[in-house]
């Protein structure tokens, strides 16, 4: 691949992403201001709802960060990391789903939905490494 289509891929893939930490932003910035709405009745705001809103807000924010400060060499392994347990979450996620699938408690649609979330969690860590690859190139 040359590195112009790197470069065109790799700012798709950024416009996309920063599409999504914008999402989970807003998202858990609206679970916190108003929680009656955001949570079903049935389901009351617990710390784990808490905790689950503040991760997917400090994930949309690394999403939102430039990637040019994310390849600092003390930064890079963290970011990874991050992104990784990110991969970890869509992959235990689209478990669950299916098994849910299995045992006929949801429809057959989170099979898409599973697959869409896992490819949009290995897009983050791919983005950082083409970034870092394509600033190598550049020198």
């Amino acid at each position: 691949m040359s590195v112009t289509s790197t470069k065109a891929l790799y700012y798709f893939l950024r416009a996309a992403l920063a599409l999504l930490g914008l999402f989970l932003v807003s998202s858990a910035l609206f679970s916190f201001l108003s929680p009656d709405i955001a949570h079903s009745e049935s389901q009351r705001p617990t710390w784990q709802n808490t905790l689950l809103d503040v991760a997917f807000l400090l994930y949309g924010l690394l999403l939102l960060v430039p990637y040019r400060w994310l390849r600092q060499p003390f930064l890079f392994p963290i970011a990874l990391l991050v992104f990784a347990l990110g991969i970890l979450w869509a992959v235990y996620v689209g478990i669950s789903g299916f098994v849910g699938l299995v045992q006929g408690r949801k429809s057959w649609l989170i099979l898409p939905v599973s697959i869409i979330f896992v490819v949009l969690a290995m897009a983050a860590p791919t983005a950082l490494m083409m970034r870092r690859r394509l600033d190598a190139d550049m020198k």
